[in-house]
């Protein structure tokens, strides 16, 4: 799987190196998106441990 965050293009002896930043943004709000999820569930299991 690519998350084509990265693109590479040959000049001659070199190679170019592209971010893509909207990919990387994309991977940012996944990201933050499981953090948020995360954050809920370990809150939820605090409460419970402590009932």
């Amino acid at each position: 799987m690519s998350a084509n965050v990265v693109q590479l293009h040959p000049a001659g002896r070199e190679v170019k190196v592209q971010l893509d930043a909207a990919a990387l943004q994309q991977g940012r709000d996944f990201i933050a998106a499981l953090e948020a999820q995360w954050d809920q569930r370990l809150q939820a299991l605090k409460q419970f441990a402590e009932q």
